[in-house]
């Protein structure tokens, strides 16, 4: 409480499960959203930190902190049933996964940011790589489902084989 007083992306899209599950938070995590999306440069890439004061781009930005830009809008749907959510998600988030497409380690795979950060038994912590690319197929597989609600089959279809193409590298 004494120094973590900021928006992390991180933090915030993993707890927005219980939060929309068990509290009426639609209209902050709306509202937070579109902070997010304030913060996404030309580029596609997120910030980890929403609203930001300008740092957030970091070393710690990637996949697993950027997922609230697919997760948070899923959730909002999977729980409240905003399908505007997911109008206002769809195209920052197909901006996001062309980015990190530009900056794959290799076919399929990313490694920016955080992994697995605070294993409990570091001897046994993945490597980053593995996490973040985890996550990474996560958002296309969440980009596809997104892309059929909407109706854009072959959208869907090129995200979920996307999604494959990662799958198969991890």
């Amino acid at each position: 409480p004494h120094r973590e007083k900021l928006g992390w992306t991180g933090d915030g899209w993993i707890a927005s499960e219980l939060g929309l599950g068990y509290f009426d938070t639609t209209a902050v995590y709306e509202k937070w959203f579109a902070d997010v999306v304030d913060t996404q440069l030309k580029s596609g890439r997120i910030c980890s930190i929403a609203p930001t004061g300008g740092w957030g781009y970091e070393w710690f930005t990637g996949p697993v902190f950027d997922a609230v830009v697919g997760m948070l809008p899923w959730n909002l749907w999977r729980f409240c049933g905003d399908r505007a959510a997911i109008d206002r998600a769809y195209g920052p988030l197909k901006a996001y996964l062309a980015y990190e497409k530009s900056i794959e380690s290799a076919p399929g795979l990313v490694k920016n940011g955080l992994g697995d950060w605070n294993a409990a038994n570091r001897k046994h912590m993945p490597e980053s790589e593995y996490v973040i690319s985890c996550f990474y197929m996560r958002l296309k597989e969440v980009a596809a489902q997104m892309a059929e609600v909407k109706g854009l089959g072959g959208e869907a279809q090129a995200f979920r084989a996307s999604a494959g193409e990662t799958r198969r590298a991890i």
